[in-house]
């Protein structure tokens, strides 16, 4: 009897039935995911035209992360320059500030009156020049920490966003092709092919809810750049 049970259930297209049986369905359904996430990702690197209704959808969010490209790519640019400027009028202050003294010293002890009087006029306009350095230099570092808090608030708490949002329309567009896919080999005469579809399109209405939300997320977040500058800058 136990033989020929397995029998029964093992022989031709039972033999799926019987396999998918012994197979966690949630393993499954996740390695499908998987596939024709990564399957999307490649088209998307091999640069494959998308459905041009896919795209008008997604013309806002393009726009959005186009303009998030560019201030994240300018402001850290502008942090990097700016922190090479307060260096280098760091060092620029230091060294006037000290010729400035050796001058003046050099100047009170020098035997010729006309040399020391030039070299004590030209060490205090040093230690002159080298205190407005100083305050310029303060004026540039409090720039630069204003800069700094941008970055890692603003850009830093919006990079996570932007690269889930990016994430998860490949897995959006990676579960259509797999619908898609699905709905060509739909057979209602075929054991499966209607749960299979099934599976697929619960994948694509809830990639497509999670996107929604994520887009939703990336717009407002990118549109606080603009007040968030003018608070922090001017």
């Amino acid at each position: 009897m136990a033989s020929q049970f397995y029998e029964r259930n093992t022989s031709g297209m039972n033999a799926d039935r019987f396999m998918a049986r012994l197979t966690d369905e949630s393993t499954v359904n996740t390695m499908q995911r998987h596939y024709w996430t990564a399957r999307q990702f490649i088209r998307t690197k091999l640069g494959k035209k998308e459905d041009e209704h896919l795209e008008a959808s997604d013309i806002e969010l393009d726009t959005c992360l186009n303009l998030y490209r560019s201030v994240h790519g300018t402001s850290f640019q502008l942090l990097n320059n700016v922190d090479n400027y307060a260096n280098f009028l760091l060092d620029e202050t230091l060294v006037q500030n000290v010729l400035g003294k050796y001058l003046k010293e050099k100047g009170k002890i020098d035997k010729t009156v006309a040399v020391g009087r030039i070299l004590i006029a030209v060490g205090r306009a040093l230690l002159f020049s080298s205190h407005r350095l100083n305050a310029a230099r303060i004026g540039v570092s409090t720039f630069y920490n204003k800069l700094s808090v941008f970055v890692e608030r603003a850009i830093g708490d919006c990079s996570q966003t932007i690269e889930a949002v990016q994430m998860c329309r490949t897995e959006y567009r990676g579960s259509l092709l797999w619908m898609k896919k699905t709905s060509e080999e739909l057979d209602p005469e075929v054991d499966g092919s209607m749960e299979k579809f099934r599976e697929a399109q619960t994948t694509v209405k809830s990639n497509k809810e999670r996107l929604d939300r994520l887009k939703t997320d990336t717009l407002q977040k990118v549109n606080l750049f603009i007040p968030f500058i003018y608070t922090t800058f001017l």
